[in-house]
């Protein structure tokens, strides 16, 4: 997280946490804001693969928030943002086009943990492509 000075647009875009007059942003947060000339600065090095995902949900107006660990994106309903509802979807950005069937299980106990959907970004010739995984018993 990078602290940069309180801005009221970046806060109503849906952008950060706010906190003791500054906003925290991501890397990929700050990396965005910078490409749309919300904010000045140098660029962050971040993973390419995220950066697509999480570019493509916010030009279709998604708000997302980070797991503490950031191996997760937490994704909004359209048109709501921090603290007016929760998140719906738990999305994780695949590294490769493999799904190792121990990281899906543990996905899937986090997402069932936290109440959430799982979805999976898979980014190929950087075109996104999203997968919903859910998990069924039957009686």
């Amino acid at each position: 997280m990078i602290s940069i000075p309180k801005d009221r647009k970046l806060i109503d875009l849906g952008f950060g946490i706010e906190k003791e007059g500054s906003i925290f942003l991501s890397e990929l947060e700050l990396y965005y804001a910078i490409e749309k000339g919300y904010v000045s600065g140098e660029k962050p090095k971040i993973d390419a693969r995220k950066y697509l995902v999480f570019k493509d949900l916010r030009e279709k107006s998604y708000i997302i928030s980070f797991s503490e660990a950031n191996d997760y994106f937490r994704v909004y309903r359209k048109g709501f943002r921090r603290g007016e509802d929760r998140t719906l979807w738990l999305l994780r950005v695949l590294n490769s086009d493999k799904i190792d069937l121990n990281e899906l299980g543990n996905d899937l106990g986090e997402a069932g943990k936290m109440r959430k959907d799982l979805v999976y970004a898979i980014v190929e010739d950087n075109k996104v492509f999203y997968l919903s995984i859910s998990r069924k018993t039957f009686p």
